[in-house]
Formats: structure tokens, C-alpha cells, sequence
């Protein structure tokens, strides 16, 4: 939040930012992400190994799929936005 605050500041002030920063932002929010998914993924896994329910086995599945998502977006802005000016 208070790089975004700094971001917005900076643009606001001087009308330019460092592209690093914007960078920054995005691969914070997808690392949080892909964690927070994760884990869920792997506690509806457990759960339906312990219960049996499809619908948490298919719960689980379906978040550790958008998971891997978005680590390939994750790869794919690391890639794109260094080659940005």
C-alpha cells in the first residue's frame, strides 16, 4: 500500500515515475496472491482427503490450477515489463 501511496504521490507531483516501481506493485500483489491461493488450494486438498467431498477435492484442485496461472503471469510480466522503457 505505500509503495502505491509513493507511486501516486510521485506522479501527482513531478508527472513521470520510475517504471521500477510500477514493477514493484504488480509483483507484490501476484506473489500474495499465488500464496493466499496456495494455501487454500492445499487446506481444500486436505479436507477432501480427510472427508471425501468431491466438491472441496474439485474446490481445491480448481485453486492450485489458478495458482499455477498465475505464476506463468508472473513469469510473463517479469519478462515484458524489464524490456519496457
Amino acid at each position: 500500500m505505500l509503495l502505491l501511496a509513493y507511486l501516486l504521490v510521485e506522479q501527482l507531483t513531478t508527472f513521470k515515475y520510475h517504471t521500477i516501481l510500477s514493477d514493484l506493485i504488480v509483483e507484490v500483489s501476484l506473489v500474495v496472491s499465488m500464496v493466499i491461493l496456495i494455501s487454500l488450494g492445499v487446506t481444500c486438498i486436505k479436507a477432501y482427503l480427510s472427508t471425501r467431498n468431491k466438491v472441496v477435492g474439485v474446490y481445491g484442485l480448481a485453486l492450485i490450477i489458478f495458482s499455477i496461472q498465475l505464476i506463468t503471469a508472473f513469469s510473463y510480466v517479469e519478462a515484458n515489463l524489464y524490456k519496457a522503457p
